[in-house]
């Protein structure tokens, strides 16, 4: 089940997961470095990626037309959230700021927070951990 859009101004959106391929300045072999990014994200190597260990979303949009999703009912409905989602923000200190955000999501769904003071108590928290890093 797909969170409905907030009734008052704004979209819906949500993150999604991910790993960030980079290539090191320095390296020797740009090209092939570039060459193996492209082959590991091209439509058949996420495809044989996603199917070989159960993923629920390629990492290539296109190969979300393949059969493997389109009648499967519980990934068609995580395929329709990805249209909406976002990559995760490129942060050194994402990997924290992210359990904050999920500890304080945790309370909000359980009930022992509203969604707006779930998010304002994690924007302090999560203010308050980057300005000690400085």
């Amino acid at each position: 089940i797909l969170i409905p859009k907030p009734d008052k101004q704004g979209s819906q959106t949500s993150w999604s997961g991910g790993e960030y391929l980079v290539i090191n300045k320095s390296t020797k072999y740009p090209e092939e470095a570039t060459a193996f990014i492209k082959f590991l994200i091209s439509k058949d190597s996420a495809l044989y990626f996603a199917q070989s260990i159960g993923m629920l979303s390629p990492a290539a949009r296109e190969a979300i037309n393949d059969s493997y999703y389109q009648y499967q009912p519980e990934r068609k409905k995580i395929l329709e959230q990805l249209a909406l989602s976002q990559g995760s923000p490129a942060h050194i200190q994402w990997m924290y700021m992210v359990d904050i955000l999920d500890n304080y999501f945790a309370l909000a769904i359980e009930g022992k927070k509203n969604v707006s003071s779930a998010l304002n108590d994690a924007k302090k928290e999560i203010d308050e951990y980057l300005q000690i890093l400085r």
